[in-house]
């Protein structure tokens, strides 16, 4: 995700089908998701702990997910910074790339990676989000209203 506005409480992660946010709740808020947020400098999942990270407008935030042993990366302009274990329990029914904030621009890069055999497809929940443009030099630009 390139970061083109951080707006208000961005949390950018993972979640799985039973995650709801709003009503101020954002990713990683409850037990069924996990997001970093470099505004704050938190990572969450069922509440916060402190990360020491902070996100510039411009910054390229990293997620990524090692379903084997059950680890979710994060990172910022290359550097992975944060690791959270002992995740796979929970998500046994799916897992997709899920963001949550207020007043965000951001550019989302989608790019795969299977160690196993591949899949057929790439479940990509829906963000409560609007669509702003469908063309930035390929790639999908979300924005969320306030």
């Amino acid at each position: 995700v390139t970061l083109l506005q951080a707006g208000e409480c961005p949390q950018i992660g993972w979640a799985t089908p039973g995650c709801r946010p709003g009503n101020r709740n954002g990713v990683g808020d409850d037990s069924v998701s996990w997001g970093a947020d470099g505004v704050r400098g938190k990572i969450w999942h069922e509440g916060s702990k402190g990360w020491g990270v902070r996100w510039r407008n411009g910054d390229v935030i990293g997620c990524a997910a090692d379903l084997e042993l059950g680890e979710l990366w994060f990172g910022v302009n290359g550097e992975w910074a944060a690791a959270i274990s002992g995740c796979s329990p929970k998500w046994g029914a799916g897992l997709f790339p899920a963001m949550s904030g207020a007043s965000m621009g951001v550019v989302v890069h989608l790019t795969p990676r299977f160690a196993g055999p591949a899949l057929d497809f790439v479940h990509v929940g829906s963000f409560p989000s609007q669509l702003l443009d469908e063309d930035y030099n390929g790639k999908i630009v979300l924005g969320t209203q306030a």
